[in-house]
């Protein structure tokens, strides 16, 4: 598959500027965790862990707690044995319920 580098160039002139920011700063943490011999799921999981922490910035700790739990239990399911996930949540609703 060949890519074309003109569209490519044309859809990120296209994007707002905060999203390349963010493209480019998650490029920059990959190439830095790849040389310090860091694994990509660590990385996922360090960016799993500060996502929660933001989306329930403001709200108590109990919340911030159970909001990680659930994560994590779902991508312990998911890991593990995922015909069981996709019985109970579905796999193409699980995006969709995360999504704000």
């Amino acid at each position: 598959m060949e890519i074309d580098h003109d569209k490519v160039g044309m859809l990120l002139q296209k994007l707002p500027t905060d999203i390349v920011f963010i493209f480019k700063a998650v490029h920059h943490i990959g190439v830095h965790n790849y040389r310090a011999k860091g694994t990509s799921r660590s990385r996922l999981l360090t960016f799993t862990k500060y996502a929660c922490e933001g989306l329930a910035q403001g709200m108590s700790p109990l919340y911030v707690w159970w909001l990680k739990f659930v994560v994590w239990m779902r991508l312990f399911v998911f890991e593990k044995s995922f015909w069981v996930f996709d019985k109970v949540f579905g796999f193409k609703n699980f995006s969709a319920e995360f999504a704000l």
